[in-house]
């Protein structure tokens, strides 16, 4: 686990004694939809667009699995963010 990852779960453990996870599932779901919708929307990368939001899936897979310990709810923040990028090109 690289330090960036590891001060990140001392972070999120740090928000969970204070039971403020659902504050930091929020800011997660804002970063993931701002952050995507940049690449999603960005008509002159169309043809990068599904490999940058591959990449971008397999980050935050990392950041769920080494920071957030795969708690369930993070995992459900991540899929419903990257379900609303999914969307905004219908």
């Amino acid at each position: 686990m690289d330090i960036g990852l590891r001060t990140f779960r001392q972070c999120t453990h740090c928000f969970s004694r204070v039971n403020s996870l659902e504050s930091l599932r929020q800011a997660l779901s804002m970063y993931i939809r701002r952050t995507g919708q940049g690449m999603v929307m960005d008509e002159e990368k169309d043809k990068d667009m599904v490999s940058s939001l591959l990449e971008f899936k397999a980050s935050l897979d990392s950041v769920w699995e080494e920071s957030f310990s795969k708690n369930e709810g993070f995992c459900i923040t991540v899929k419903d963010a990257f379900e609303h990028l999914i969307n905004l090109r219908q």
